[in-house]
């Protein structure tokens, strides 16, 4: 009896496996890595260079992007989308700046960051990117802002 309902589970799990590895929706590849490797602020405005790199074996071709960027203690800094024609090469990267429209109590804490009120800032990046004809890819990243001595306006 109990080999019966091990071979019975065996089968219910591989049959389980073999269709998930049919379904013509799957994500072919791994979502790229996604950092921001600088931030700049000035006037109210907020641009952020975004490092995108192809951990795969094959170009990944990118229509669009929907990000969004959250100050933990502050909520929302900026969720925006853009359409952007970009294809990343196989394990290769792509540098990305994009001019953001932040809210203001998010650029009141640059202005606290630069003049040394704080000493840094939590962040959360959430997004897709979208890919025509196919499903869109999610990034995720979690990091920390921190002035940039001696240049004003540019964090990391």
């Amino acid at each position: 009896m109990l080999n019966a309902q091990r071979l019975v589970t065996f089968l219910l799990f591989g049959t389980a496996c073999l269709l998930a590895a049919c379904s013509s929706n799957q994500i072919k590849g791994e979502p790229p890595f996604a950092q921001i490797m600088s931030w700049t602020q000035s006037d109210g405005r907020l641009s952020v260079e975004l490092r995108l790199r192809n951990v795969n074996d094959e170009a990944l071709g990118i229509d669009g992007l929907a990000l969004r960027i959250m100050l933990p203690d502050n909520g929302v800094l900026t969720s925006q989308s853009s359409d952007l024609k970009v294809s990343l090469p196989a394990g290769g990267s792509e540098r990305l700046t994009l001019d953001l429209t932040a809210n203001s109590p998010a650029l009141e804490q640059f202005v606290a960051l630069e003049s040394g009120a704080i000493s840094s800032l939590s962040y959360e990046l959430t997004g897709q990117l979208l890919r025509s004809g196919k499903r869109a890819m999610t990034l995720n990243r979690e990091g920390f802002i921190y002035p940039v001595p001696g240049r004003s306006g540019q964090f990391r």
